[in-house]
């Protein structure tokens, strides 16, 4: 059940937190060798860095 629980939390925080913020990774983790994951039970990254800042209502959204 809190599996569940969880899921929905999810579906409902990810959305909210795409809406409020802008993300943009960092410049060295834009090339393939610069961010790494390991799965163990759950999907770890290291060296993610990120800059996130509050998103600006009618702001344009720049599509790489």
């Amino acid at each position: 059940m809190g599996q569940k629980v969880a899921h929905m939390e999810m579906g409902k925080v990810v959305p909210q937190l795409v809406r409020t913020f802008d993300f943009e990774l960092d410049d060295s983790l834009k090339s393939e060798e610069g961010w790494k994951t390991f799965n163990h039970w759950l999907v770890e990254p290291h060296g993610l860095k990120c800059k996130i800042e509050v998103h600006k209502p009618g702001a344009l959204v720049e599509k790489a």
